[in-house]
């Protein structure tokens, strides 16, 4: 129950469906605890004991811990309801995705992608659901009328693919309004450049001021999924070279947003932090 696992786990707690949530939060922080308990949902103590009544396991974690809750599952498998279903819902790579389906289906459990995009606090209101697989069916029924849903088809990939681009977009946009917005800066125009972003291109503007502040907070995970949009350009025999660009100039900025303490702030002062940071560091040169 990090970010997202909370804001899914809100919206099945207010549906009408009758749905049992349950979690495990064994080795997990204690805000993690105390997210689950807030949405009244029962922390079981063990993943042996979520797996011996569900009938659909949601894996929403970290993408580096995604594989790895897949192949517990997995082990576990003696545990689990006969026609349990393992539904990975994170944002992983199609090399991840495809070892996460081969572990489970191994297994014997069933198994379904389903990516999620859209901020965690909008998402009720702009959020959607991208599934895939055999058994997506079921993944549709469980959001519909919660958030919409898109329908994929059978080829298992297609959601985490989906999920790559849409990131892939959003992300280099916001890179993109970075470096011109740096720029600016260099030049004594931000305020002026802000102003005239948001006169002419309002709807652009309002989605950046909505989604880059919240840049530093997990910046390390969005180059991970920059590195996965990367992987999948080649496989598609592009040779990605924009999206590496965009991928180092992100990771140039994360660095400097984690060691600056404090990331919480406005679109203006995001931009800035780097904005100082690159004059301090020229100023060393």
């Amino acid at each position: 129950f990090g970010d997202l696992g909370s804001a899914i786990g809100r919206l099945l707690q207010q549906s009408k469906k009758e749905i049992r949530l349950v979690t495990c939060a064994a080795g997990r922080s204690s805000k993690t605890s105390e997210r689950a308990a807030g949405l009244s949902v029962e922390d079981l103590g063990s993943l042996d004991k979520v797996l011996e009544v569900a009938d659909i396991v949601l894996s929403v974690v970290v993408p580096d811990a995604a594989l790895s809750v897949a192949k517990e599952c997995a082990e576990r498998v003696c545990l689990a309801k006969t026609e349990c279903l393992f539904v990975d819902m994170n944002s992983t790579g199609i090399s991840d995705i495809q070892q996460i389906q081969h572990a489970v289906e191994s297994a014997g459990l069933r198994f379904a992608n389903a990516t999620v995009h859209g901020g965690t606090k909008h998402l009720e209101e702009m959020g959607v659901v991208y599934a895939s697989g055999t058994f997506r069916a079921e993944v549709v029924r469980l959001y519909a009328g919660l958030l919409r849903v898109e329908d994929l088809g059978d080829d298992v990939l297609l959601a985490s693919q989906m999920k790559l681009l849409m990131g892939a977009q959003s992300k280099c946009l916001n890179v993109l309004f970075l470096e011109v917005a740096l720029l600016a800066s260099r030049l004594g125009l931000l305020d002026d450049f802000l102003a005239e972003q948001e006169a002419f291109y309002p709807a652009m503007y309002n989605a950046i001021e909505r989604m880059l502040p919240t840049y530093p907070d997990h910046a390390s995970r969005r180059v991970s999924e920059l590195n996965g949009v990367v992987d999948l350009a080649q496989l598609a025999g592009n040779g990605g070279e924009v999206f590496q660009v965009m991928r180092d100039r992100l990771l140039n900025a994360a660095d400097r947003w984690t060691a600056d303490g404090d990331l919480t702030g406005t679109l203006k002062s995001t931009i800035k932090r780097i904005a100082d940071s690159d004059r301090l560091s020229n100023e060393k040169e």
